[in-house]
């Protein structure tokens, strides 16, 4: 396998992430997704091929095709720079860790994490008639008779 479709098969795999993270269409992610394992299993260097042989290859159609032939040109792919200018710095690496999607790994890179809400006065604060440690019992149907033998 030669290294241009490791390299390709990459970019392909990182343009269906930065899909995924801007919100863009799901099918178009998983599309380029199914065409960067196409080309990485791809037995011979997709670097000599033309856009009708790149078609050829499982997954990948006219729009990938025509991307991987302007990467093979210019040695870049100005869709995939368009979508790495709108993503912060970090936050696809923050999609790495297990369980970590890319709605949430933004919105950690925006400080909107979401995390331990500060403490409020009121219903819910400790010491408060319904707070954790003030509860007096009485849960949801407290206030009917338990049933019997049903």
């Amino acid at each position: 396998m030669a290294w241009f479709n490791e390299e390709v098969a990459a970019l392909l795999h990182e343009y269906a992430e930065l899909t995924q993270i801007t919100g863009g269409d799901v099918f178009r992610a998983r599309n380029y997704e199914k065409a960067a394992r196409s080309v990485r299993g791809w037995a011979d260097d997709v670097g000599g091929l033309d856009v009708k042989a790149l078609r050829a290859i499982p997954g990948v159609g006219a729009s990938i095709a025509a991307k991987i032939a302007k990467y093979r040109e210019t040695g870049s792919i100005e869709a995939l720079d368009e979508l790495r200018a709108k993503i912060p710095p970090g936050v696809l690496e923050l999609t790495r860790v297990p369980r970590l999607g890319p709605k949430r790994a933004l919105q950690l890179s925006h400080g909107r994490g979401g995390g331990v809400p500060p403490p409020r006065a009121g219903v819910g604060a400790p010491g408060h008639a319904g707070g954790p440690r003030g509860d007096r019992g009485g849960g949801a149907g407290a206030d009917t008779p338990a049933r019997s033998g049903q």
